[in-house]
């Protein structure tokens, strides 16, 4: 949305440009890998009958699922995604999981609006507030390399569940580096950025909890309790 200052009125009037603008930015956003914006995005495949870039055992087991997922290239980041499929459904898997025959016919990574539920809470930052204004100390951290859920989002939302800032901006270090920028908000909620991180467990070797509770960090970020991984 493009903002312009009218004439003789006082304060901003949002110009309805959206429509023109979104189409571009679509194109631009499409470029980068949503997830981590580091990294190559890769192009997913429908497997097909003949593809012989294929072990023989995905092959097979390709041939077993009801909706086998697009395959994306071996060096991808997301390929980990596209052996969970196979690992999930197969039977030895579901037998130790205690998955009852019957019960759930092919486990689905993503399901999107097949679920049988109503989505009849709209937005939460009601329950949000509730929660902070019991005063626990808390920690809210965002990696600042992922565009699906952006930190700027998230400090947004942050900023929401309090009235004033107690500690403004400053960096936590890691191993004598600075590994991401924390500030400190009213109600003990504290939020911290991690530099070059997105929150999924194979994009990071080291884990941020580990980092935090276990090395000393915690200092840094004002000793929280209550951790609340967003973004």
């Amino acid at each position: 949305m493009g903002r312009r200052l009218v004439g003789d009125q006082k304060g901003w009037q949002e110009e309805e440009d959206r429509e023109l603008h979104l189409p571009a930015w679509k194109k631009l956003f499409d470029e980068i890998s949503a997830p981590h914006i580091l990294h190559n995005k890769c192009i997913a495949v429908s497997p097909g009958p003949s593809d012989v870039s294929r072990r023989k055992i995905l092959n097979e087991e390709v041939d077993l699922l009801q909706n086998p997922p697009p395959r994306p290239p071996i060096e991808c980041i997301e390929y980990p995604h596209y052996l969970l499929y196979f690992w999930v459904n197969n039977n030895a898997t579901r037998e130790t999981l205690g998955i009852k025959k019957g019960t759930v016919n092919e486990w689905v990574r993503c399901h999107q609006g097949d679920l049988p539920y109503d989505e009849d809470i709209v937005n939460g930052i009601e329950y949000h507030r509730k929660v902070a204004s019991l005063n626990y100390r808390t920690l809210v951290y965002s990696g600042d390399h992922d565009a699906v859920l952006p930190f700027l989002s998230t400090q947004a939302w942050v900023r929401s569940l309090s009235d004033h800032i107690v500690d403004d901006w400053r960096a936590w270090h890691l191993d004598g580096q600075s590994a991401g920028f924390t500030m400190t908000y009213g109600n003990n909620v504290t939020f911290a950025t991690v530099k070059d991180w997105v929150p999924n467990p194979w994009y990071r070797t080291q884990p941020i909890l580990s980092s935090v509770h276990h090395k000393g960090y915690s200092n840094q970020l004002g000793n929280p309790r209550l951790y609340s991984q967003c973004g």
